[in-house]
Order: structure tokens, then sequence, then C-alpha cells
């Protein structure tokens, strides 16, 4: 087995690749949320998600987690949206990326408390800040 990471743009490099290779039954592509957010943020594409691609299994979940920093002093979610509010703005969240189901999660969470995003390059280095 050989492992080839290409990375960026939110994946679309990578399933590009895939999607253009030899229909050999040899290279797989796994993928998150972001195969199905990325026709919806890019104009164009190289690839197409329904044509390309076909479903194979379910490999996993992964959650979504709302953590702060111990030095915040929020006990509650509650205690964020209310500083959050109080002070427009201020507050940011990190993500993987554009598109990402950390990314969508966080924008809806930022929609009710008013916080602003910081994108990262990957969840690690997001959660690593």
């Amino acid at each position: 087995m050989v492992i080839e990471m290409r990375p960026g743009a939110g994946g679309s490099i990578g399933f590009g690749s895939v999607a253009k290779s030899e229909p050999d039954g040899y290279t797989l592509v796994t993928s998150s949320s972001s195969m199905a957010t990325e026709s919806v943020l890019h104009k164009t594409l190289p690839y197409d998600p329904v044509r390309d691609f076909i479903p194979v299994v379910l490999i996993g979940t992964s959650p979504n987690l709302l953590v702060a920093s111990a030095k915040g002093g929020f006990k509650t979610v509650a205690d964020l949206v209310a500083a959050a509010k109080a002070k427009p703005g201020t507050l940011t969240f990190a993500s993987a990326r554009i598109g990402s189901s950390s990314h969508m999660a966080a924008e809806r969470f930022r929609l009710a408390a008013t916080s602003t995003s910081a994108m990262y390059r990957s969840g690690k280095v997001a959660l690593c800040k």
C-alpha cells in the first residue's frame, strides 16, 4: 500500500488527482465533509463529486468539540456567548479549513455568538494555537 498525501485547496487537489487516475480499483480517497462542501464553496473544481466518485463504506465519524482556553474564564457555553455578545468581533475561533465540518459548526456557532473566524492550515495546527 502506498499513501500519497495531496493536501491543499480544501482537499480538491487530492480529489481531482483521484478522479483523473486510471480506474484500476487500486486508487482510493478518504474524505470528510469537505467533498460535499467544496462544490458549494467553489465555482469550478477538478472533479465532479457525483459523477467521479461513489461511496464505498463509512470508516468512521468525527465529532466536533467546542473548547476554550482555561485562561478565558468560561465555565459554560452561556458564559462564552455572553462574552462574545458583550464585545462583538473580539472573540475568534479556529477551524481546520474553509468548508471543513469544524468550520461549518464554528460558523453556525458564530452566527449565534458573534465571534470572528481564524482559519488554519489544519485542525492540528488550530488546536495548538
